[in-house]
């Protein structure tokens, strides 16, 4: 623990995607002692090596392959014996993305669809994370529902050594056109269902896999739900993050929890200093939730906002809306494009009626011309 100008320095908080590796070297450069594994750090970043350390964990994840130019993809043993030779779809991404941005899904068993998406993130130059892109991944598709699963670590829970706990878990509503993937909404889920078991149980392993002992994370995930077994059974890592999930996810929980009392922020800050964590007997959500994702259906300036009184609506939460008249957008193609964001809480079928009423009143408009 160190002091400088009155501070007394507990612990480093990652509150970004690109501060992950960032904020446990700095723990330690400190001299802290609440940080997580620096041998596993780019495992908490990176895609491929996350599912390095997944896989020598015992779970099971996609097949991958690295490559660092377009020359490389006739060479692929996943294109030439998965996508050209079965007609499996494939999944091309830059290892360091997030929120599912340059992730490309192709299923049409050309090469040279797979190249030009390869050629796209490489001339780019630059990631999602403004870091320059010097390899690609190449992974088998998985199907199923998306799911994420939300997460606190802590040396402090319970008294019991490092422990992880599922705070809260989310369903993805999405549809795939031209090989882009968007959401649509995002809708909580019970994590102490019993047909979340499987679902719940992985997500604990690839935290730990990835050494995540301190702190928040989420681990994105598919799994197919078997109507004969009544849950949901082989779960596969998409990606996972030691951080705060983004979408208000912890906050919407915090509502959800309601008139159960708990600040997850308040417990995210302990977690990284090692203190106790003040956690509720359950993370049963007493309401549901659902976070609406309104895209761009087009590229060109945005001319107008047509915006319904989302505050009317019996299950308003809170909204954000980005778009702003003037701005040059493109189609929405994945999370972080959208034009607003609505988040809604109270009983399943009011939610379900007033997302229709969102849906149907909130527009953007833009003229495509103005390019």
């Amino acid at each position: 623990m160190e002091q400088t100008n009155n501070y007394i320095i507990r612990g480093v908080v990652p509150l970004s995607e690109t501060a992950v590796e960032y904020s446990d070297t700095l723990s330690a450069l400190l001299g802290l002692q609440c940080y997580n594994d620096l041998g596993t750090v780019l495992a908490r970043r990176d895609k491929g090596f996350m599912k390095q350390a997944a896989a020598k964990a015992g779970l099971k994840v996609a097949r991958f392959e690295r490559i660092s130019s377009v020359e490389e993809v006739c060479m692929s043993d996943i294109v030439t014996q998965d996508y050209l030779a079965k007609g499996f779809p494939i999944v091309v991404k830059t290892p360091q993305g997030f929120s599912s941005t340059d992730v490309y899904i192709c299923r049409e068993g050309r090469v040279k669809e797979v190249e030009g998406r390869v050629s796209n993130i490489l001339q780019s130059g630059m990631g999602p994370d403004c870091r320059k892109v010097d390899s690609i991944l190449l992974e088998e598709y998985i199907s199923g529902d998306e799911i994420a699963v939300n997460i606190i670590a802590s040396s402090m829970i319970k008294g019991k050594g490092t422990s992880i706990v599922v705070t809260d878990v989310w369903k993805y509503g999405k549809t795939i056109t031209n090989g882009l993937a968007r959401y649509d909404r995002a809708d909580i889920m019970d994590l102490n269902d019993s047909s979340l078991y499987n679902v719940v149980k992985y997500a604990k392993g690839v935290a730990e896999a990835v050494g995540i002992c301190y702190g928040m994370g989420h681990v994105e995930l598919k799994a197919t739900y078997s109507s004969k077994l009544g849950c949901y059974i082989n779960p596969v890592m998409i990606e996972v993050g030691a951080r705060l999930s983004g979408g208000r996810k912890a906050t919407m929980m915090k509502a959800a929890l309601l008139p159960c009392y708990w600040d997850p922020f308040e417990s995210l800050i302990r977690a990284h200093c090692g203190l106790c964590l003040n956690l509720p007997n359950s993370f049963t959500p007493k309401q549901f939730v659902r976070h609406i994702f309104l895209p761009y259906n087009s590229d060109g300036q945005v001319m107008q906002i047509k915006h319904c009184d989302f505050e009317n609506c019996a299950s308003y939460h809170s909204h954000f809306i980005l778009a702003s008249i003037g701005d040059f957008v493109k189609k929405t193609t994945d999370i972080v494009t959208c034009s607003a964001f609505v988040w809604l809480i109270g009983e399943k079928s009011v939610v379900d009626a007033d997302t229709q009423f969102v849906l149907q009143n909130f527009e953007v408009v833009v003229d495509e011309t103005m390019l």
